[in-house]
């Protein structure tokens, strides 16, 4: 007889504020001709939106519909629901899959992503060096629109002489001691052993929510860290990772390896695990650190950046990244600034 299914919910999981189509997917499991349905969606905080649709779904056939009333969404996070009320004019035969929820999330605005590279290197291998190479031309041909981070590799042999704990935990998180090294991630993507630019263009067209600002300043052998994330749509369970990278360095040259290496890790404030954050949408953290680098591999304090990106550690994507500014006499950022001003005629 009668029985329709609501098989999906038909709105991404992520949408703007303002004006929602809700949209929906139905499937006729019965042996009768559907002619018409009626339907009903209330999203939490508004009105029950309540419509008929007179439409022909054959047994079998499926169809996605759109209410023709549409409601405006705050921001925030949100429970949609659509109901199933009747089908040509009776009851359904199988009231239990007539109903669904889903959660939306609402953003306020969308930002430039900036790519996140992390790279599994070794000084000791030679397979590294023509994908090193080809990195380098990567990112020269990018640059200003990427953030990276090397990690020495403990192999093959005894490995590059700048290897840290945190490098074996970030690579057993990407599997790489699997596949060895080298191994590029883009993004928290699976691992690659050839980098090319539709990687890097593939990341950078995809809008972020995530707006990470912040600087860093050098007092003798400590590395002080200011960093602002401002989120602009409710995020769980992610975390946040900072590195101290070497922009170059020599002192882990060997007889047949490159003349030097680039983005080195030499401390991790965040911990190879990152810390766990929940952000509110229109709400920013912010996160301090103060770095004794003495005790590290650190060549030149004056060469020294600081990158920090926001990753799902589930799903490994990465949000976004950034480089944070180096600052001598002027800390960052401004705050609380008023301008006053007169009009002139």
């Amino acid at each position: 007889g009668n029985d329709i299914q609501l098989s999906s919910i038909d709105v991404d999981n992520v949408i703007s504020i303002g004006n929602t189509d809700v949209s929906f997917t139905v499937n006729n499991i019965g042996d009768t001709e559907i002619t018409s349905f009626e339907a009903n969606y209330i999203i939490e905080g508004s009105d029950t939106i309540t419509e008929t649709f007179n439409e022909k779904i054959a047994p079998s056939e499926n169809k996605t519909l759109t209410f023709k009333k549409d409601v405006y969404i705050k921001p925030g996070t949100h429970t949609i629901k659509v109901n199933i009320l009747n089908v040509n004019g009776e009851d359904d035969a199988n009231l239990d899959n007539n109903s669904l929820t889903k959660e939306v999330r609402t953003y306020i605005k969308e930002v430039e992503r900036t790519p996140m590279i992390e790279h599994f290197s070794s000084a000791t291998c030679i397979n590294c060096i023509p994908v090193d190479t080809t990195l380098s031309g990567l990112t020269h041909n990018n640059e200003g629109r990427y953030t990276y981070v090397k990690y020495p590799w403990n192999y093959p042999g005894l490995g590059d002489k700048y290897y840290l704990e945190e490098c074996s935990i970030r690579g057993e998180y990407y599997k790489v001691g699997g596949v060895g090294v080298p191994a590029i991630s883009f993004d928290g993507g699976e691992c690659t052993r050839q980098p090319k630019q539709s990687h890097f263009d593939e990341r950078y067209a995809i809008p972020s929510y995530i707006e990470i600002i912040g600087a860093f300043d050098i007092e003798g052998n400590f590395v002080n860290i200011t960093a602002d994330i401002l989120s602009y749509v409710d995020m769980s369970k992610e975390n946040v990772f900072v590195t101290i990278n070497e922009k170059t360095t020599t002192g882990n040259v060997i007889e047949g390896s490159l003349p030097e290496f680039h983005h080195v890790l030499m401390s991790m404030p965040s911990g190879a695990y990152g810390i766990d954050t929940n952000f509110v949408v229109g709400k920013y953290q912010r996160y301090e650190f103060s770095v004794d680098m003495s005790e590290t591999n650190v060549e030149e304090m004056n060469d020294l950046e600081v990158a920090v990106w926001v990753q799902n550690y589930e799903s490994k994507e990465v949000h976004n990244s950034s480089f944070l500014y180096e600052y001598t006499e002027h800390p960052y950022p401004v705050q609380n600034l008023k301008v006053e001003g007169k009009t002139i005629s």
